[in-house]
């Protein structure tokens, strides 16, 4: 999709973020939505999302999720980080 697209061109594709996600041991797991799977839809629905994209970060603060914005700023992923 086209957010998803422009999440990747501003956002998870820049070498800042890459080195933030490498030297926080920050892995990214990819969904393809191409094939429905209605497991995929079940753990989106946990977040009260439906559609794409979807955006969740699990750490040690948060060990339940916490869903990110629909357009995410590279700034607002590394303070996420950090904390």
């Amino acid at each position: 999709c086209l957010t998803c697209k422009y999440n990747d061109f501003t956002t998870f594709d820049i070498d800042f973020i890459k080195n933030e996600f490498e030297n926080n041991s920050v892995f990214v797991i990819n969904i393809d939505w191409t094939k429905y799977q209605p497991q995929v839809l079940q753990f989106m629905q946990k977040f009260g999302r439906s559609g794409l994209p979807f955006y969740v970060l699990f750490s040690k603060k948060y060990p339940d999720g916490v869903v990110l914005p629909e357009i995410v700023d590279a700034y607002d992923i590394q303070s996420l980080i950090e904390q």
